[in-house]
């Protein structure tokens, strides 16, 4: 909204409703901020990998199979699993759909000309 404002209360107003707008804008400010760091995080994670992790992690989140990444990149499917294993270490990833919304999370900077 203009000039910063969360949320507009007119007036008369009780003072619950103030505290509960100011908890709930505490709140929102307090996940935003929360979401921001895990992406940085994230980004940090992502700037540690090789470039050939990368682009494994790119072709696993496009759904591409082991031997399909292998077959793109010119590798075998050993060392495509080799590279899947040590990116989902370095990504902290605990599953595939973690890594993928990690995946989102670098597409969404890159496209915003961050890290």
């Amino acid at each position: 909204m203009k000039g910063g404002a969360v949320d507009f209360i007119e007036k008369p107003f009780s003072d619950q409703l103030l505290l509960d707008r100011i908890y709930t804008s505490l709140e929102k400010d307090r996940s935003r901020r929360t979401a921001a760091a895990s992406d940085h995080e994230i980004l940090a994670s992502y700037d540690r990998l090789t470039t050939q992790q990368r682009r494994v992690m790119h072709l696993v989140a496009a759904g591409k199979p082991n031997r399909v990444i292998g077959e793109m990149l010119g590798v075998g499917v050993k060392t495509v699993e080799s590279h899947r294993a040590k990116l989902m270490d370095r990504m902290q990833a605990q599953n595939i759909a973690e890594l993928l919304g990690m995946s989102a999370v670098c597409a969404k900077h890159r496209a915003k000309g961050e890290s």
